[in-house]
């Protein structure tokens, strides 16, 4: 079986140069390694909006990483490269262009700023082997690198690697870290919904409504960066919680649940203790001040997410139209939802 690897580049954005350096070459190595140990053909493709992104800068990371302009084999890795520009397309409209344009009989999904790591790919694709198999799921996780990020990631919605090798919770449905056959991608896409992130969860569950075999890859690791800097972090909890409340409102009809919101901060806070008091010691959070820090970085990120339901729930258009006008959902562009959203499938965080 051909294997397609689709890279959407939203989220350049999002990360900076060196980041999405490093994605393509630890890619482009795992690639090569694949093709020597199968048959399998492999291309790359890589979705992007060429109205933010100029073509040239695309071209030339792929290039420095794969060997060869794209549209053509890379001289290092004999990879065919393509690029597919889609003006006006956001993080999931990319990811389904890609699909359809797709050569491969295998899908793989990976976002510009996840690093792969060892023997990712290999893993990923080892489930396919079965043919009752239609989805291989990875798993995508964070690495703290201080105390404020330990803080934010004991916080927020990536699993942490433990130091025996498991992980700090149970697997999440992502979209950067995934694989599929392509007809199956191609019966189920990712869904039109008003939320900036989440339609990976909505998916699977319709897929899984088809009788869909979905394969968890718990070897398949990858690694998410945190936001960047301050602001970053502020825009990033603005649009888990804009999403929060909309996929409520979706669910239960209910466009302003004040209840809901306060009960959902309540339970992402509890949440994070859970988590501090499993790694603190992995993490050196032996001490008062250190679990201090990572309690107060829990509170104000989902302090931020809390906000700004409370503002959708109190200026529902003003606030989207804010939202829109941050830098980093700027490029994102997701959807604004109607006055009174119809009900349909609830998404994860």
């Amino acid at each position: 079986m051909s294997c397609t690897v689709i890279v959407e580049w939203e989220n350049a954005h999002h990360t900076d140069a060196r980041r999405t350096a490093q994605m393509l070459h630890a890619l482009a190595e795992q690639m090569r390694q694949a093709m020597l140990c199968s048959t399998r053909a492999f291309e790359l493709l890589v979705a992007f909006d060429p109205s933010d992104t100029p073509p040239a800068s695309v071209q030339a990371a792929v290039a420095q990483a794969f060997g060869g302009p794209a549209g053509q084999t890379g001289v290092e890795t004999g990879i065919q490269q393509r690029l597919l520009p889609a003006h006006g397309s956001s993080y999931y409209t990319l990811k389904n262009l890609a699909a359809a344009q797709a050569r491969g009989d295998l899908l793989v999904f990976v976002d510009c700023d996840v690093v792969p790591q060892p023997g990712w790919l290999l893993q990923l694709l080892m489930p396919f082997e079965r043919p009752e198999v239609g989805v291989s799921q990875g798993v995508t996780i964070v690495q703290p690198h201080s105390l404020l990020s330990a803080g934010l990631a004991l916080a927020w919605l990536f699993p942490l690697q433990r130091a025996q090798g498991g992980l700090s919770e149970d697997h999440r449905v992502v979209a950067n870290n995934i694989a599929f056959r392509r007809h199956v991608f191609l019966t189920c896409p990712y869904p039109a919904l008003p939320t900036w992130r989440g339609q990976c969860t909505a998916q699977r569950q319709q897929m899984l409504a088809q009788g869909v075999t979905v394969v968890w890859s718990e070897a398949a690791h990858a690694l998410h960066p945190f936001p960047k800097g301050l602001w970053g972090t502020v825009e990033r909890a603005f649009l888990n919680g804009h999403d929060h409340a909309t996929r409520h409102a979706l669910a239960s009809g209910k466009t302003a649940d004040w209840r809901a919101s306060y009960w959902r901060f309540v339970s992402l806070q509890r949440r994070a203790r859970q988590r501090r008091a499993l790694m603190q010691d992995e993490l050196g959070l032996d001490t008062t001040p250190a679990r201090a820090v990572c309690a107060a970085v829990a509170t104000f990120y989902w302090g931020c997410a809390l906000f700004s339901e409370c503002m959708l729930h109190l200026w529902p258009q003003r606030w989207r139209a804010l939202l829109k006008d941050l830098p980093q959902h700027a490029s994102a562009r997701a959807s604004t939802p109607p006055q009174t959203p119809p009900r349909g499938p609830t998404c994860a965080s």
